[in-house]
């Protein structure tokens, strides 16, 4: 629940370290996993359609009701399939009307570390 939050100190921040669980890893981005997007309260059934071009937005419930952010939004999980140019589509996501943050952070991580259960070590990135 802390999406913002995440993204404004990545944005901030001079060196970005990003820590994810082995469970969240694919090949390639969309195979496995929606993209979480943070949207305002006020219109966000408006923000969903608008963002239905890019994919099938999916309102993240718990307990029977909408989840809600540390930052008091709500989170639409938007099922795109393979991702071809994550930039492109952050930036669409990013400039919907009423979308506060995508869980997209293209290009913004110096080091990745990968834990499980044996521990953690570094991604490296393709060459």
């Amino acid at each position: 629940g802390a999406l913002t939050r995440e993204k404004m100190v990545n944005h901030a921040a001079r060196r970005n370290i990003l820590i994810v669980d082995r469970s969240k890893l694919s090949r390639r981005l969309g195979e496995r996993w929606p993209v979480p997007v943070e949207v305002l309260r006020f219109g966000h059934a408006a923000t969903a359609r608008a963002l239905s071009h890019l994919g099938e937005p999916v309102l993240r419930v718990r307990d029977g009701a909408p989840f809600v952010t540390d930052a008091g939004g709500l989170i639409y999980d938007l099922r795109c399939g393979l991702i071809e140019d994550p930039a492109a589509l952050e930036r669409a996501i990013e400039l919907t009307p009423g979308v506060v943050a995508s869980g997209l952070f293209v290009a913004r991580a110096s080091l990745v570390l990968v834990a499980d259960e044996s521990g953690v070590t570094p991604l490296h990135p393709p060459r």
